[in-house]
């Protein structure tokens, strides 16, 4: 195992609070291959991505991608990763779902997906993860280069029997009028880190991303998100929901900055968490950042107990504490939950919240 410092915060202005990035042990490079990915749909988009593709695309935008952590975004860029290049032509339209199960056999996976749209080309892209034997890590990289009208959709679920750690490093840029969307569901992992970057270049460009998880005994959910907006009328949102129980932590780093010339550009950053026992601990830092006057941002951040006068009307009618604490969760997460298009992923994640919710305080 080796010790990493991960998520740290582009200006480390919370000291005092020793949030500014997680350290935590992970796998060596060397040690975290095996699995291997399987696609489905179109997939005559995809080939073998070439050793500079993805630095290319964040190079191109005159700026440095961090990842996670240096060490393990050069593992998933190095020659041990299962790299693929996916890529539309202007005007087309794709479909494609990639999974990757883990298995007792080849519990670890490392891999690269370097996805370019081309001007009006649309993706909808679906990674599916998933174990069947606990343990195990995942380490890999998503970058997309978006041309001018270009829309990406990505919807990521995991769950499945928990693997140790769940590594993503996520860099978006965007051109003219272009749009991306982010689903992912995290429900599979016992310590989560995602990191996620974008820049958005061009004008009218926007990207959207929601985030739905909960935490039991001690899981460690550790998200990032950095939003670079240069280009005039601009927009982002970004929201996380979910819960923790028993003594598990969730950490949350979200950075909206306007650069100058990202005139009439709006940003929102939401992060609500429902805390079910008194040994979670949430850690919520958003941050908005500005060179430019005519700009809107915004952040909210919601963290505290079920209401008891909810929970009074829901067993006053029959159900249970432990049932009453479901619904209420469901119901929080259920609408990113119905835009989940896959019906075998979407039970899954059903699925899982049930399970996570039936787990006993201790």
């Amino acid at each position: 195992m080796m010790n990493t410092t991960f998520n740290l915060l582009p200006m480390t202005t919370f000291r005092w609070t020793k949030s500014n990035a997680t350290e935590m042990e992970v796998l060596p490079p060397e040690e975290a291959v095996g699995a291997r990915a399987v696609w489905s749909g179109d997939i005559e988009r995809v080939t073998a991505a070439q050793d500079k593709q993805a630095e290319a695309i964040w190079q191109a935008q005159r700026r440095e991608f961090r990842g996670a952590s240096p060490e393990t975004l050069a593992a998933a860029l190095g020659s041990e990763s299962e790299r693929f290049s996916v890529q539309v032509a202007a005007g087309e339209t794709a479909d494609l779902r990639v999974d990757v199960t883990l298995r007792h056999d080849a519990l670890n996976w490392l891999g690269l997906i370097v996805v370019q749209l081309e001007p009006q080309a649309q993706l909808h892209l679906t990674i599916a993860l998933s174990a069947e034997d606990e343990g195990g890590q995942i380490n890999y990289g998503l970058i997309a280069d978006l041309a001018e009208d270009a829309r990406l959709t990505v919807t990521k679920v995991h769950t499945g029997k928990e693997c140790m750690t769940t590594i993503e490093h996520r860099y978006t840029a965007l051109a003219e009028r272009a749009e991306a969307e982010y689903l992912a569901a995290e429900f599979g992992a016992r310590r989560v880190v995602y990191h996620g970057d974008a820049d958005l270049r061009g004008d009218e460009s926007a990207i959207s991303e929601e985030c739905i998880y909960i935490g039991t005994h001690d899981e460690h959910i550790d998200l990032y998100y950095d939003r670079n907006q240069y280009g005039k009328r601009s927009r982002s949102h970004l929201a996380t929901y979910g819960a923790l129980r028993d003594s598990s932590k969730k950490v949350f780093r979200g950075c909206i900055d306007f650069k100058r010339g990202a005139s009439g550009s709006v940003g929102n950053e939401e992060d609500y968490v429902i805390l079910l026992s008194d040994r979670v601990k949430n850690v919520s830092l958003p941050l908005l950042l500005c060179t430019e006057d005519d700009v809107q941002g915004n952040h909210a951040s919601s963290s505290g107990q079920i209401d008891k006068e909810r929970m009074f009307y829901l067993m006053t009618r029959g159900f249970s504490k432990e049932d009453a604490k479901r619904m209420v969760v469901e119901a929080m997460l259920r609408p990113a939950i119905d835009r989940i298009a896959a019906d075998d992923l979407r039970a899954n994640v059903l699925h899982a919240v049930a399970q996570k919710m039936d787990v006993t305080d201790k």
